[in-house]
């Protein structure tokens, strides 16, 4: 068994057009990253490049137009092949959307991978709503510059620690699996997309102070970020 991401949204467009949001380059370089093919028939892919990552290439397994489109992701940020499953419904008020992401692992783990991807898939997005609005292409999303070495979940208190790396920022600030993040530096954090803000706007190799809870005690501790895409 595994678990399956999964979320539901309107585009206020023609269905005609937001099945060009994710089968056409034009769309797809608003909001996916830079696109090198776009290939979008049963054994085609979309091969595009994104910052810290590198080349990412995504199978094309089913598509029926303005109906569903469905393609693979191999390994990358998340460390197992996904399945995902784009499906598309005409409503009065445009275009209603279903992803579905399935493959990802069970456990306690694994729920920084869920969360990330339900961010990923947001700050994503917000690239193509603001292209459908206003015509115009800015990546917001892609943009880090360092990394925390960690992976987290959103709790109603904060973001987690689910795991980890060894040797990484986050392993050398101490922190472990529990430990709840509420501030870096003097920003105070409240959820995943605070933490990736911050790393957007500090390079690798910049010291900070980390503060988390832990066992009912408020900790700080120094730690140096990695710079974006070194192995973890």
């Amino acid at each position: 068994m595994s678990d399956v991401f999964e979320m539901t949204f309107v585009l206020d467009v023609p269905i005609e057009r937001a099945w060009q949001a994710f089968t056409t380059p034009e769309y797809l370089q608003a909001w996916l990253g830079t696109i090198v093919e776009c290939d979008i028939r049963p054994g085609g892919q979309i091969r595009f490049t994104v910052p810290g990552l590198g080349e990412l290439i995504w199978p094309v397994e089913q598509v029926e137009k303005h109906k569903r489109l469905v393609w693979l992701e191999p390994p990358s940020a998340v460390p197992s092949e996904r399945r995902t499953t784009v499906s598309f419904e005409e409503t009065a008020e445009g275009t209603r959307v279903r992803i579905e992401e399935a493959g990802f692992g069970t456990g306690n783990a694994w729920r920084g991978h869920l969360d990330s991807t339900r961010h990923g898939w947001l700050q994503n997005l917000a690239g193509l709503y603001l292209y459908l609005r206003t015509g115009v292409k800015f990546d917001r999303m892609n943009t880090f510059r360092a990394d925390l070495g960690v992976h987290l979940a959103d709790t109603p208190a904060g973001p987690e620690v689910v795991t980890v790396a060894p040797g990484g920022p986050a392993d050398q600030a101490t922190l472990c699996p529990g430990d709840i993040i509420v501030r870096l530096g003097t920003a105070p954090v409240f959820d995943i997309a605070d933490v990736w803000l911050f790393c957007r706007e500090h390079a690798g190799g910049t010291t900070i102070e980390v503060t988390f809870v832990r066992n009912g005690t408020l900790v700080t501790v120094p730690a140096t970020l990695q710079p974006l895409g070194k192995e973890e």
